[in-house]
């Protein structure tokens, strides 16, 4: 939208927003060697953040879980940041371990 805010959920591309893609696949329940991906509101940007408390943002539930290690068959997925002007700062996933041209918080988590 014309916040620039970039928002990577599980559900339905909410209006507004224009689906960029799919990333992939991720457990809907916890298995050994996952922790949780969480959608948060943090001020008029959605984050998606493996914390719980949303890093001073507001849950809006579980997506999914991400695997934590490396492993066979699994793909890295970076968390990435960019300004978006006046102060504000667009979180968003990639595959792209160039954040797509912007700068990398590192990896979030590995996805099938």
């Amino acid at each position: 939208p014309a916040t620039g805010d970039h928002w990577t959920t599980t559900k339905s591309t909410p209006a507004g927003y224009t689906l960029e893609g799919v990333l992939g696949q991720i457990p809907a329940a916890s298995i050994p060697g996952t922790h949780p991906l969480v959608d948060c509101a943090l001020g008029s940007n959605h984050i998606a953040s493996r914390f719980t408390g949303c890093e001073g943002g507001t849950s809006e539930g579980i997506m999914g879980f991400l695997w934590t290690d490396p492993g066979p068959d699994r793909i890295p997925v970076h968390r990435c940041f960019m300004d978006i002007g006046n102060g504000g700062v667009d979180h968003f996933l990639s595959l792209d371990a160039g954040c797509e041209g912007v700068s990398s918080e590192g990896i979030i988590g590995y996805i099938k």
